[in-house]
């Protein structure tokens, strides 16, 4: 997944982190909304529990200098709120204007903290969510740099 700008830390740098993706949304296209497009999933910090979890459940490999490794990436868990308020991960873009931001693959516009995807790729996303259901915890990992915002 290309993203155009990821989750920060409360100081305000962008960093690998990992964290909880929440309540996916995919959107009937009549209810499409240019900010956030084809759908949404909400994110928050990983907590002591989550993380217990993963221990518990053998998933945590190792943790070294408040960096979990899972799955042999080696991150930090969370503080991906800087404005302490609902962060999310979605497609759209308003400064696209109708009908270009509902395309499944948008230029990428700046958000406000949020994660902006293509379209197509919150379509896959939450699909593979539904796929395993409710009763399962998803871990999600952003590394990298964020590409550039072209809006």
């Amino acid at each position: 997944i290309i993203a155009n700008r990821g989750p920060r830390r409360q100081d305000g740098l962008q960093t690998t982190l990992t964290f909880i993706l929440l309540e996916p949304e995919l959107f009937p296209q009549d209810t499409w909304d240019m900010a956030t497009g084809w759908g949404r999933v909400r994110i928050r910090d990983m907590s002591d529990d989550d993380i217990a979890l993963l221990r518990n459940a053998g998933l945590l490999e190792s943790e070294t200098d408040g960096r979990l490794q899972i799955g042999g990436i080696s991150l930090y868990p969370g503080h991906c709120n800087a404005y302490d308020r609902v962060i999310e991960i979605h497609g759209g873009g308003s400064a696209l204007g109708d009908p270009a931001c509902y395309a499944p693959f948008q230029a990428l516009c700046c958000t406000l903290g949020c994660t902006r995807v293509h379209n197509r790729n919150i379509a896959d996303l939450i699909g593979y969510m539904q796929q395993f259901g409710s009763d399962h915890t998803f871990v999600m990992s952003a590394m990298g740099s964020p590409g550039p915002c072209q809006c």
